[in-house]
């Protein structure tokens, strides 16, 4: 008589070192798509120039609306997915939400390397620039990555966060990701990777010369430097060719019609607002009422304020006059005025040369230089904003708080569940 094996449901314990793996690969994949996804959003703006970039390229007219969701979405399932592979939750669809994120971008990044049309892919913004080769490198390797990821991620059970409360870090995420886009959208980048961060000045010494500015006129290619850059409108941007480790806060110029009159009209010593208007067709007439209003404070305290628009001597006078602006009115290069500062209209305010903050105009209220103006005096444009770095301290404090505390909670109920439990069973056993 024959006996029959005796079967087990227990599954099969998996090794230690594939454990690690697993968690060492979850933790270093996914702080590279929090990183991406946090200089992304950081910088809002800077992501949507890049992707019009490649739209100009490849031809196509994409409304602003339209980049600004894509990039915004696109930024955020970055950051959340790269934080629910590191913390376990959602094992399945966030390691295949990024497999099938890089499933579209290997081959990008491969075209990019080998049709070379676009200096950088900006995949980790103006914080870190890398060149295409390294860029193809980098997510060959990644994309490896994932695969085994897909095939062994979910075999490893453990997670911070337990399956059935996983959502609300998730949605927590969510809110944090849109909530600082939005911010650094209507605001101003609350870090500046760029090359006029706050404190710095926004002139120098340096020699500008070896800057090259490319420009087409859908014919022509040509090159050009700082000093002698098209007016004609014919003529589009394509790139700015940059030497190695350049300092280029001596790039910016001003001119007034073919004249640069960088050093007559930018103040090294003194108080000073500049009207930063990168694209005229898309400033708000509606904000000509804070700005002039802005205009007549700086009158009455002696101090200085220009307007600088990227656009032709014509455009200029059509702007002033449709504007009544009451101040002079320069022009610089578009690229120019987007690296110093985002936004459709900004403004940036200097001291003695030093750049002391930048804001968007849409994100001033009506009252707000009144009441500066009334308990500050001459000194109200240093009040009219808060420090981006108390900002983004406290919204990414708050965000990490909440994750820890709830994780501490929930692990903390976990364990009081279990003694109980066990103290029950103690206690009917001994019955």
């Amino acid at each position: 008589m024959s006996t029959a094996a005796p079967t087990s449901n227990k599954k099969p314990v998996q090794k230690t070192w594939q454990i690690w793996t697993v968690w060492i690969l979850r933790i270093t994949v996914g702080a590279v798509f929090v990183y991406s996804g946090f200089v992304k959003l950081i910088d809002l703006w800077g992501f949507i120039y890049k992707i019009e970039e490649y739209l100009s390229v490849w031809g196509a007219d994409v409304p602003r609306s339209v980049n600004l969701t894509g990039a915004l979405l696109l930024s955020t399932a970055e950051f959340v997915s790269g934080i629910m592979l590191m913390t376990g939750c959602y094992k399945r669809t966030a390691t295949w939400i990024l497999t099938l994120m890089m499933l579209f971008m290997l081959p990008l990044t491969a075209y990019i390397y080998f049709a070379n049309p676009v200096s950088d892919c900006g995949c980790f913004g103006d914080a870190w620039k890398i060149s295409n080769g390294a860029t193809l490198l980098k997510n060959i390797v990644l994309t490896a990555l994932l695969i085994y990821l897909c095939l062994n991620n979910y075999k490893v059970t453990k997670h911070l966060f337990f399956p059935d409360v996983q959502w609300i870090p998730l949605v927590a995420s969510c809110w944090f990701a849109i909530e600082l886009g939005l911010t650094c959208y209507n605001v101003q980048p609350l870090i500046d990777f760029r090359h006029y961060p706050e404190g710095s000045p926004i002139l120098s010494d340096s020699d500008n010369s070896n800057i090259e500015f490319i420009y087409t006129d859908g014919v022509v290619t040509r090159s050009f430097t700082a000093e002698n850059l098209p007016t004609d409108t014919l003529w589009k941007f394509v790139e700015r060719i940059e030497p190695e480790n350049p300092d280029l806060s001596g790039q910016f110029t001003v001119f007034d019609g073919e004249e640069d009159v960088t050093d007559d009209v930018i103040l090294t010593d003194g108080q000073q607002i500049l009207l930063i208007i990168p694209e005229l067709v898309r400033a708000d007439v509606s904000y000509t009422f804070f700005i002039n209003n802005l205009v007549r404070l700086c009158q009455k305290h002696d101090i200085d304020f220009i307007g600088i628009i990227a656009t032709d001597p014509e455009s200029i006078d059509a702007w002033i006059d449709f504007s009544l602006a009451d101040y002079k009115c320069y022009s610089a290069d578009d690229t120019q005025l987007k690296e110093l500062s985002r936004g459709n209209m900004s403004l940036v305010y200097i001291e003695d040369g030093i750049i002391k903050w930048k804001r968007t105009v849409s994100s001033f209220a009506t009252n707000d230089i009144d009441k500066a103006e009334e308990e500050y005096g001459s000194d109200f444009p240093l009040h009219l904003v808060t420090g981006n770095s108390a900002r983004l301290t406290f919204m990414i404090r708050n965000y990490l708080l909440f994750l820890i505390g709830f994780a501490a909670i929930q692990w903390a109920v976990v364990a009081l569940i279990n003694k109980r439990k066990k103290k029950e069973k103690t206690t009917n056993t001994a019955t």
